[in-house]
């Protein structure tokens, strides 16, 4: 499979779904886990369906017309005139205008911090591989200071209790983000995700982590000695809450 191959396979993923226990999708999951630049283009993917979706639900409502039954195609296609092709038309073009504005808007009319936290968690769901596969957390520290350049990349205390099992670098709108994995006592990973606060320029981030939840998985997202860091996991609060 090639990676053109692989997208056209994860171009109808849905997260959260069936998709993820379909073998139809495994090797192109595979794929991505393995392959930063897929990986990273998967994200973008899953961002842009997230915040298409969430910005279009309940705001359009579709014409009466579309309420209705539909009968079989050839005698619907006999009764619809130019005059609602042209209107059809207008409202798909009306759509599409809608969803390129809102992806390309600027930061300050976006909720970059949201946008944030729907990438790293659909990178993180799909199982990603580790540029360094270690157990010592020194190590982990002095791998990202030269990979990354970040210097702070701090464990929350009440992480101490995890065994770390590696770390990579990703990338969030031209910043890096250090990424480290633990594993939790059920073979279960949690995630810490770190990054400059310059990236956020218009981003309200306090001290007190804000839980926010994303298709079965939980997030905490806090700022701490000028980094914004987040922690994501399976499960809901609670299975954040213990590490603060």
């Amino acid at each position: 499979m090639t990676r053109d191959d692989a997208k056209l396979i994860l171009g109808i993923y849905r997260p959260g779904t069936a998709d993820a226990e379909d073998p139809f999708f495994a090797q192109a999951l595979a794929m991505a886990a393995a392959d930063p630049e897929l990986a990273n283009w998967f994200a973008g993917e899953l961002d842009f369906d997230g915040i298409v979706a969430g910005s279009l639900k309940d705001r359009i409502v579709p014409p009466e017309e579309f309420r209705v039954a539909l009968p079989p195609p050839a005698p619907r296609l006999r009764q619809i005139g130019w005059e609602k092709v042209a209107a059809l038309t207008a409202a798909a073009a009306a759509v599409t205008f809608l969803a390129t504005w809102l992806w390309l808007a600027p930061p300050a009319r976006r909720d970059m911090i949201a946008d944030f936290r729907q990438e790293m968690t659909a990178f993180v769901s799909i199982d990603p591989s580790l540029a360094l596969d270690s157990g010592d957390r020194e190590e982990i520290h002095a791998w990202l200071r030269k990979s990354a350049a970040l210097e702070d990349v701090s464990f929350p205390p009440g992480t101490a209790g995890l065994k770390p099992v590696g770390c990579r670098v990703l990338e969030f709108r031209g910043y890096p983000v250090a990424l480290v994995c633990f594993v939790r006592d059920d073979k279960e990973l949690v995630h810490l995700l770190v990054i400059n606060r310059d990236a956020f320029p218009a981003g309200k981030i306090g001290g007190e982590p804000v839980f926010t939840p994303r298709g079965g998985w939980m997030t905490a997202t806090w700022m701490e000695g000028g980094k914004v860091r987040m922690l994501v996991t399976k499960g809901g609060r609670a299975s954040l809450e213990r590490y603060f």
